[in-house]
């Protein structure tokens, strides 16, 4: 009986390993094959046989390319999206049309029916049932299809891997080391739950389109508290380059490989290759693997940016040999990375410094600790006592000098105009001006008087008035630098970079962003509910400076922390994906603009209480991603209804208001509905006059505008006199988005009756060199070229490359 037993176990072992190899083609086989022979040589022998008895065939996958989609009454297949060594999956939606998201059902594969395959498929099954974590993709179905074989069903995740996103958008070591962080988190989750990945790599972590990582593929995982360890074909799916040392030796499994497989995904992520890259042989990366200390982290990633010595001090504790040596749990390991972030010391490098005097402490330690300790709790108590009476003391200053201020407006305004409502709230802080330039230099409590000026700052720029947004947010900045209050310097710093933003100082703004975001750096202080929003404006600024690749690094640092917030900091992650979403329009990618915009249209009508001038941010930049695409009519109903809230909500002469004008003028434009477009673009003009000073950007993007709308229906002379205005005006600027580029080609149309065709030619190169040009943008230029440029050759058209 023992010997039967023994036979059925070596067959089942066969079986499994050859399966397993048919499902790998070329390096994979290979790696697989020798990973096999270094923990049973005796049965990669056998498999190796069989397999060159067979000749080699193609894998089961590629016979069972054209095999039909599963048939699951209660949802619509769409087509296949995947497959790998045991399964493919389907990208499909219900049947019922009730939910419109995408899903991704997973199905084991036809030839691969044995007890064993659906074992483990069940398995997977069960794993993803006990886990519920943001950055894990959910289990959301599961059964068995008409033809009885079992299948999975998870969210769709629209995104890329994890290295590919990093690279894609040029992500600082910073940045990498938060991606890292998140998957780590997902990782102490199903530890949590006595769960083992065990395949962690790049292809298993996604990024979606909101920055968000999502872990996926249990498909090998482990339970912890499972009664036996799986069969050694389970080992043989594990990909080499990111397997433990344990693995390799076919050992008792625990929590370290996943720590092991993190710590080589972070080695990749900040190096740009793999630790064991010069090991191209199998056999010589097992050897590595299980023997060879992994090399240190380089001093710089491939870009040239310093990698921190505590960073390499990380990665080299998670790729220790025996899993005991490095974290004790996913857990601490975040909280070690969670400490970097945070610019605090990490325990890696805990034993590094001072070890004669620890050892000296370790031998005296009961007097010392007993001394240090009654020392401590009265230093402790007495500072800790001094510092909340200070805070106390402090925030009723400041409670008490913003009720007064604001009830001295009321005070000092006419008692009927206040009483009846006939003084307007810009009126009242203009009485206010005198008043708090008193406090200035009279108030005992400079910080109390700082954030008074701050919270004026807020109210003057949601009214519109940039100027003394800027001034006040300056003004309170300088009283704080002298004090010891870092988030409310960091505040103030904010206030005064919103209102360089709305006066189109760009430079400044990203000054005064980044000054307060080195500010909260600097005091550990990157929890606090500024720091995202700060990210955000810093990305925002190099966008508007052209530098498109910094830009990107922040807004998706941005749109990820702001994401993890949830539901309490939904505000801060409309705001990221709504400037994120208008970043992807102007550089041309509005499939990009569209998704983020929608869900930040979804979330900010989930904010409490509701929260229109958000709802209008992103509405205005959706009916400008529609124009953008091309779908004008559709930009056209966002515009109605945007104009109608915007001036309902915000009032004449409000920044939003004008940019909704223009917004609308400009699409009337795109359809050449001619008169609808000089009415909307005048109106802004008008309002614009009064808003901002002379030659602001916005106002030499609505004559750009105006001048368009003039070109069009004949009127050269006039448009000149507008575009020549605005270059002049535009002089000596870094030229980076499409609508001065625009302007040069129409000038050269105003004048190509008395100007030779070479302005022409070089103006229209200029707006070739633009990423950003929209279709109706396109035919315009095409139109005024074409009546300048006589007989102009095909290949020459806008958008065409030149054969």
């Amino acid at each position: 009986m023992a010997a039967d037993d023994a036979a059925r176990a070596a067959y089942r072992a066969q079986k499994e390993a050859l399966q397993a190899l048919l499902a790998l083609t070329g390096e994979e086989r290979a790696a697989a094959l020798a990973a096999l022979a270094a923990r049973d040589a005796a049965l990669a022998r056998i498999v190796e046989a069989r397999l060159a008895a067979a000749g080699e065939p193609e894998p089961a996958n590629d016979r069972e390319r054209e095999a039909a989609p599963p048939s699951i009454a209660r949802y619509r297949v769409h087509g296949e999206i995947g497959r790998g060594g045991m399964g493919r999956v389907w990208l499909a939606q219900r049947a019922d049309d009730a939910d419109a998201q995408k899903l991704a059902i997973k199905q084991v594969r036809a030839d691969l029916s044995d007890a064993e395959t659906q074992r483990r498929f069940e398995a997977e099954r069960r794993i993803l049932s006990r886990l519920d974590h943001p950055h894990i993709v959910p289990l959301v179905d599961a059964g068995r299809d008409a033809d009885g074989r079992p299948f999975l069903v998870t969210p769709y995740v629209e995104g890329t891997t994890i290295d590919a996103y990093a690279d894609a958008h040029a992500l600082d070591v910073r940045a990498r080391v938060a991606l890292v962080r998140d998957v780590v988190a997902a990782l102490a989750h199903a530890h949590e739950h006595l769960i083992v990945h065990r395949d962690l790599k790049p292809a298993n972590v996604l990024v979606d389109t909101t920055g968000r990582v999502r872990l996926l593929d249990f498909g090998i995982a482990k339970m912890l508290d499972a009664a036996t360890e799986p069969t050694a074909a389970g080992h043989s799916l594990m990909t080499l380059r990111y397997a433990a040392p344990e693995q390799i030796a076919g050992d008792r499994l625990g929590v370290g490989c996943d720590l092991y497989a993190a710590g080589v995904l972070l080695y990749e992520l900040l190096a740009g290759h793999s630790p064991y890259a010069q090991h191209r042989e199998p056999a010589a990366l097992i050897h590595a693997i299980a023997n060879t200390p992994a090399p240190p982290l380089p001093r710089r990633d491939r870009r040239g940016e310093r990698l921190p010595r505590d960073l390499a001090a990380i990665v080299e504790k998670l790729l220790r040999k025996r899993p005991e040596e490095r974290y004790r749990s996913a857990e601490s390991l975040a909280d070690e990375l969670d400490r970097w972030l945070a610019g605090q010391p990490v325990q890696a490098l805990a034993g590094e410094r001072g070890y004669r005097a620890q050892r000296w402490l370790r031998r005296r330690w009961p007097w010392v600790a007993a001394a240090a300790i009654l020392l401590g709790l009265g230093i402790f108590h007495t500072v800790r006592l001094d510092r909340q009476l200070a805070v106390t003391q402090r925030e009723r200053d400041k409670a008490n000098a913003i009720a007064e201020f604001f009830y001295s407006l009321f005070k000092d305004a006419a008692p009927k105009a206040a009483r009846d409502g006939e003084i307007t709230a810009r009126a009242l802080l203009d009485v206010g001006d005198a008043r708090l330039d008193a406090l200035e230099r009279e108030s005992k409590s400079p910080q109390a008087v700082a954030a008074l000026m701050v919270e004026v700052a807020r109210a003057r720029n949601h009214l519109g008035q940039p100027a003394r947004t800027v001034d006040l947010g300056e003004r309170a900045a300088a009283i704080l630098r002298r004090e010891d209050a870092p988030v409310a310097l960091a505040d103030a710093l904010r206030a005064a970079a919103v209102g360089h933003y709305k006066l189109d100082h760009k430079r400044e703004y990203l000054e005064r962003s980044r000054e307060a975001l080195a500010v909260l750096e600097g005091a550990g202080a990157t929890d606090d509910k500024l720091y995202a929003g700060l990210l955000g404006n810093v990305g925002l600024a190099h966008f508007m400076l052209g530098e498109y690749d910094a830009a990107w690094r922040y807004a998706d640092r941005t749109v990820a922390l702001a994401g993890e917030k949830l539901p309490e900091g939904r505000s801060a992650y409309v705001n990221a994906l709504a400037n994120a979403g208008g970043m992807a329009m102007v550089a041309g990618d509005q499939a990009r603009a569209y998704r983020l915009l929608e869900v930040a249209e979804r979330e900010a009508r989930l904010i409490e209480p509701r929260a229109p001038d958000q709802e209008l941010f992103v509405a205005r930049n959706l009916a400008a991603v529609a124009r953008e695409s091309g779908k004008l009519d559709e930009a056209r109903e966002r515009y109605d209804t945007l104009v109608a809230g915007s001036r309902a909500f915000h009032g004449e002469g409000h920044a939003d208001l004008i940019s909704a004008l223009m917004g609308r003028g400009e699409t009337a434009l795109a359809q050449a509905r001619h008169d609808d477009a000089a009415r909307d673009l005048d109106d802004a003009r008008a309002q614009g006059a009064r808003a901002y000073p002379a030659g602001h950007g916005q106002l030499l993007d609505i004559d750009g505008l105006r001048a368009f709308v003039l070109l069009e229906r004949g009127d050269l002379a006039a448009a000149r006199a507008l575009l020549e205005a605005n270059a002049t005006a535009r002089a000596g600027e870094a030229i980076v988005e499409a609508q001065p580029r625009l302007e040069a080609v129409a000038l050269a149309r105003t004048r190509c009756a008395s100007a030779s065709n070479e302005e022409m030619k070089a103006a229209f190169a200029g707006l070739e060199a633009a990423k950003n040009i929209s279709a109706w943008q396109k035919a315009m230029a095409q139109r005024w070229r074409d009546a300048c440029v006589p007989n102009p050759l095909p290949r020459a058209r806008l958008g065409e490359r030149a054969g």
